[in-house]
């Protein structure tokens, strides 16, 4: 039979059998070795509730690292029998609290794909109130919203037409109206601001460029959150360590509380206390207004120390002004961004708008060491409270043609 079925082959299928054997191999131990990766990911995960950081790092640049990051916590929480949240880059467990509130841009678009030089710029956007906290106002901000990217590097205001400028919201859910930007002027020549003779003509390329069309509103809000560490006034033989513990609210804002150490912290030793603020909706944190910590009375934070961003007052401690103003930085305007650079070391070029917010305002983080004072001998639990007040700057991005009038 074999015999047969070689001598109905024709002689160039003959010679090329060897070669489709070897691509068959080939591809076969390629499947095996990938096999092989994602189930040693898995048996990682499984063992560790964690990923490898080169595995997170390929899933990030394919937006797939939020996805496989919740199915690994899933699977290390069912085989550790453990309920709270184990949240991948901050090693121990995690208790999360969700905030009731939602808020999202749709469909931000210009009126016109491609327009020319001083023809005025037209876009609309769809605001949906998804959900707004019981009895508390939010103010929308929509007076700066509107941002056309590199329409002048002058610090000067621009004419700039939000309707409406702002909406004040309380007790909503399902709720959507529309907004309206406008720059009457496009991109024309920029006159005298101030007092101060200048003329400066936006550059474009003769053909086309293509510009952004940011969309910003932004409202402040508080987010809080109590931490429990665990404490001992004196160390035992039979004391079992526990992972390290964190305390997270989940907003516009993560508001994240805890310290990287195991657990009980032992009086009379110094331990670190950290505080997380990150970008959780589009968009960015504009400025931290006030972070605020209450600590019982059997804690203290070593505020004399040169790493500690906090400092006391009253009954609890609130952040030093250094580092409040340091969230203030402004990454639209040009000196923010010149600012920005001095702060982050080895960079020669000029920073943009979206690297200043990626490497800058998307995570802000304080420390501060602190003492046990007191503890009961046996293991007790104790609480921090933190309150995080800042405003949050949403996000939509849209993108126009900006052509030469004369090609239009």
């Amino acid at each position: 039979m074999v015999i047969r079925e070689t001598l109905s082959k024709s002689p160039i299928q003959i010679a090329f059998s060897p070669i489709k054997f070897f691509f068959r191999l080939l591809a076969t131990l390629v499947a095996l070795l990938i096999a092989l990766i994602i189930i040693s990911t898995i048996w990682y995960g499984f063992t560790r509730g964690e990923l490898p950081e080169q595995i997170r790092i390929g899933l990030e640049k394919v937006n797939l690292d939020k996805p496989v990051v919740s199915a690994v916590n899933f699977i290390y929480n069912i085989a550790t029998g453990r309920y709270e949240e184990v949240d991948t880059g901050f090693s121990g467990t995690t208790r999360t609290v969700e905030e009731t509130i939602g808020i999202n841009i749709k469909d931000f678009k210009p009126n016109k794909d491609s327009i020319g030089l001083n023809e005025p710029v037209l876009a609309r956007a769809t605001v949906e109130i998804i959900k707004t906290p019981e009895n508390k106002e939010i103010n929308l901000d929509f007076s700066e919203a509107c941002y056309l990217e590199d329409y002048t590097d002058l610090e000067s205001p621009r004419e700039v037409i939000a309707n409406p400028t702002e909406k004040r919201i309380t007790n909503q859910e399902n709720y959507v109206f529309p907004v309206r930007c406008e720059f009457p002027q496009g991109f024309s020549e920029i006159g005298a601001y101030y007092g101060t003779d200048v003329t400066k003509k936006t550059e474009i390329k003769k053909t086309s460029d293509l510009k952004k069309l940011r969309f910003m509103p932004r409202f402040s809000y508080a987010q809080e959150i109590d931490w429990q560490p665990f404490t001992k006034s004196i160390y035992e033989s039979s004391d079992k360590t526990t992972n390290p513990t964190w305390d997270l609210s989940e907003g516009p804002a993560s508001l994240r509380i805890g310290s990287k150490e195991s657990q009980p912290f032992y009086a009379e030793e110094q331990h670190e206390l950290e505080v997380y603020l990150e970008s959780n909706w589009p968009g960015n944190i504009k400025l931290v207004k006030a972070i605020r910590l209450e600590v019982p009375n059997d804690i203290e934070l070593l505020t004399d120390n040169k790493f500690c961003d906090f400092v006391s007052s009253g009954n609890g401690y609130i952040l030093k002004a250094p580092a409040l103003e340091e969230t203030a930085i402004d990454c639209s305007s040009k000196s923010g961004r010149e600012r920005i650079k001095m702060l982050i070391p080895r960079v020669q070029s000029d920073i943009t708008f979206d690297e200043c917010i990626k490497t800058y305002k998307n995570e802000f983080k304080f420390s501060c060491p602190f003492l046990v004072k007191n503890a009961e001998q046996i293991a007790s639990r104790t609480q921090i409270n933190i309150k995080a007040n800042y405003i949050y700057e949403m996000q939509g991005t849209s993108s126009i043609t900006l052509v030469d009038t004369e090609n239009i």
